[in-house]
């Protein structure tokens, strides 16, 4: 029943998410608590805005589109409590609290604060990979892909395998680098010879002219001018004299309204100064425009028109679309020349550096396997059962191993889930049989079973029970429920069953009022959890039922 946490004191956990100008959130603060949050509301109301903000706060990508409607600046903010943070994070913690805020603005960069410090998203995401996971829909139609696979069955072998697969990593990356290394050298013959030659011709060629972007930029705004320079003479010689004009004929015209307000009962105003002052300003422009001209008048147009026409020239001669792409083509050229001319006695003891390299990538891709093949069916046992649990009872599920011809960057394994839901059918590739629903008990089932899943305080699902329901949704509330024992759960859901399951219940309402439409969030009596389960089930009567 809800409420069976509440004597359980999760020391570690989200506190407090505020929102400001966030998508159609004006100001919110949000308190979480320990235990199991639930988060409902009517279909469009904003309930995966929660998640997304999370989500962001933990580094995903950033944009404008967070900001509310005609503000400049959207805020995220989080303050967490994290009881003896990790060694490689604890820096960031104060008194073992951590804030972490996101800043987004319009036409400028985003700002990352952890406790109130600017750190870079690399660093925002090495911390909150410590302190928060969140699987959304899309990470459940990630299973579909064989890609996954791999790292989810690796998070079940858990550190031994963590360790193995670091120094796998370091020993892969430097046989790819000796292996690159060694490749360009083995090209080197009379062909690089008469290519060390052209690569030299081109660059003493482009050099030779002194060629930068900016100055092209700069000749090319200076002959569009010119080109305009007689029609911009005539054009200001006639505005200056259309301005004294209209002087003395401003003057003519307040004489004779002055005239006719000594003889007339009716005054007339007449703002001639006003008048003048725009002329005025006017006539400034205009001499500034003179003073351009005659500067233009004194560049030689034939001296721009020949540059630029050897720049074209250039252009043409190496095929190429622009100037930086020549001055590119000139960087290129440099670096491959500067790679093709090391000395060839290289080769050999690079050679030989990348037998042995590559004796010792296999040797550990050996072990990763080996390793992989003595929990396999362990993680095979764990995770049929906990799937069965979810009212799969007929399921098969099972890892395929296969040898890969090369290695990469995760050894010389190739594995894939093959999952079977109904009973006396073959097991297929899980992409190709499995339904919506069975994907999210599938994925939840692998959640529970990989040990490094559900090491962060906090767990957030957006909707992991889409697809399901019936007694299937009663089980996984119950699952969720078991799990917010060890982790704080944050959980978006539409089903009744699992809502019931929360310690905390808190309803998303969409409101328009004045022409904004504004997104707020409260946390649920007991009485109002009763009346929102009513509304998610549709009525009284079935409502009674699963309370």
């Amino acid at each position: 029943m809800p409420g069976e946490n509440l004597g359980f004191i999760i020391t570690s956990m989200l506190e407090c998410l505020h929102l400001k100008n966030v998508v159609l959130v004006k100001d919110m603060s949000i308190d979480f608590k320990s235990g199991f949050n639930v988060i409902t509301g009517e279909t469009g109301a904003g309930k995966s805005l929660v998640i997304k903000s999370l989500e962001c706060l933990a580094g995903a990508m950033a944009s404008e589109s967070y900001i509310y409607p005609n503000e400049t600046m959207a805020l995220m903010e989080a303050t967490f409590v994290l009881k003896n943070p990790p060694a490689g994070i604890s820096e960031f913690f104060t008194d073992d609290r951590l804030t972490v805020s996101r800043r987004i603005y319009k036409d400028r960069p985003t700002v990352n604060k952890l406790n109130f410090e600017s750190v870079s998203l690399k660093t925002l995401k090495d911390v909150m990979s410590h302190v928060m996971f969140i699987t959304t829909q899309h990470h459940v139609l990630a299973l579909m892909d064989q890609s996954n696979h791999m790292a989810l069955f690796d998070q079940f072998i858990g550190n031994d395998i963590t360790v193995l697969k670091a120094k796998y990593s370091l020993q892969y990356k430097e046989y790819l680098a000796l292996k690159q290394q060694v490749d360009g050298l083995n090209g080197q013959s009379q062909a690089l010879t008469n290519e060390i030659n052209e690569l030299s011709v081109l660059i003493d060629d482009i050099d030779a002219q002194q060629f930068s972007v900016e100055e092209e930029d700069e000749l090319l705004m200076q002959q569009k001018k010119c080109q305009a320079l007689h029609e911009r003479r005539e054009l200001v010689g006639a505005l200056i004299s259309d301005i004294s004009n209209a002087k003395e004929c401003l003057h003519y015209v307040d004489q004779r309204v002055t005239k006719l307000n000594e003889i007339s009962q009716k005054k007339h105003y007449y703002d001639a100064l006003s008048a003048l002052d725009a002329l005025e300003q006017i006539n400034q422009t205009a001499l500034n425009e003179r003073m351009d001209i005659e500067y233009l008048e004194s560049i030689d147009i034939d001296d721009i028109n020949q540059r630029l026409a050897i720049m074209f020239q250039y252009k043409v001669k190496y095929c190429v679309n622009s100037l930086a792409a020549l001055l590119e083509l000139r960087d290129h050229s440099q670096q491959k020349l500067g790679m093709i001319n090391q000395d060839s006695s290289e080769k050999d003891a690079l050679t030989k550096q990348l037998l042995t390299s590559y004796r010792n990538v296999v040797a550990t891709a050996s072990e990763l396997s080996a390793l992989r093949e003595k929990h396999r069916a362990a993680f095979e046992y764990v995770a049929l059962n906990q799937m069965k649990e979810l009212g799969m009872p007929d399921a098969t599920f099972s890892l395929e191993f296969d040898a890969l011809d090369t290695l990469n960057a995760t050894g010389q394994d190739a594995i894939s889930f093959l999952f079977s839901a109904n009973p006396n059918m073959p097991k297929k590739p899980i992409k190709k049989v499995a339904s919506g629903g069975e994907l999210s008990r599938v994925m939840l089932s692998l959640l529970v079973v990989t040990n490094g899943a559900l090491k962060q305080p906090l767990v957030v699902f957006d909707e992991i029970d889409v697809g399901i329901g019936g007694m299937t949704a009663n089980t996984i509330g119950t699952l969720l429920q078991k799990m917010s024992a060890e982790v704080q759960l944050v959980s978006v859901t539409h089903l009744p069953q699992i809502a019931r399951c929360a310690d905390h219940h808190f309803t998303i309402t969409k409101t328009t009022k004045d022409g904004q439409t504004c997104v707020s969030m409260n946390e649920l009596n007991k009485n109002d959890v009763s009346i929102e389960l009513q509304r998610m089930v549709g009525g009284d009567i079935v409502a009674s039922l699963i309370r």
